[in-house]
């Protein structure tokens, strides 16, 4: 989950199943929204389970 207004990145996960996603998900939401960001910009991604995870954030 990325928020503008405070601008943070949230990791959410692992999950080993989606299901387990879509329970969880209206909790997470729902506390991420009390800190009240002006967007709220939602990304799911699936990677293997040995797989390195790296943002590229680029130059500041």
């Amino acid at each position: 989950m990325e928020t503008s207004s405070p601008n943070t990145i949230y990791w959410y996960g692992p999950f080993l199943r989606y299901r387990s996603l879509e329970r969880s998900l209206p909790i997470f939401l729902a506390d991420i929204t009390s800190e009240g960001p002006k967007t709220i910009k939602q990304i799911i991604l699936r990677t293997h389970r040995h797989e390195p995870f790296t943002i590229d954030v680029g130059p500041s």
